[in-house]
């Protein structure tokens, strides 16, 4: 199996350091890794108040981003109509921020 070394920088880092903008939208789909994704981001979360498309792989990844979006006031609601009201593994899910 071939390897490859990847470079990973958190998305504070790159908004700090002018490289990209505040964000307005973001999306979330790394198979199972998105509370870790998102640890990288929290400040330009609280500042920017993204919406964001979020694709949940395990309970394990839902636990942890309701963790990190809890506290920074985001509700949720399924894409799809077969998606269950609290996210859930195997759904596709829009954070949005609530305002006050």
């Amino acid at each position: 199996i071939p390897t490859m070394n990847v470079t990973t920088v958190r998305l504070d880092e790159m908004v700090d350091r002018g490289k990209i903008h505040m964000p307005d939208f973001i999306k979330v789909d790394v198979e199972g890794h998105g509370a870790t994704a998102l640890s990288g981001a929290i400040k330009t979360l609280a500042q920017a108040r993204p919406t964001m498309l979020i694709g949940f792989h395990s309970q394990v990844e839902v636990d942890g981003i309701l963790d990190i979006l809890t506290p920074l006031n985001y509700r949720n609601s399924p894409v799809t109509s077969e998606g269950p009201p609290l996210p859930t593994s195997g759904f596709d899910y829009i954070f949005e921020p609530i305002n006050g």
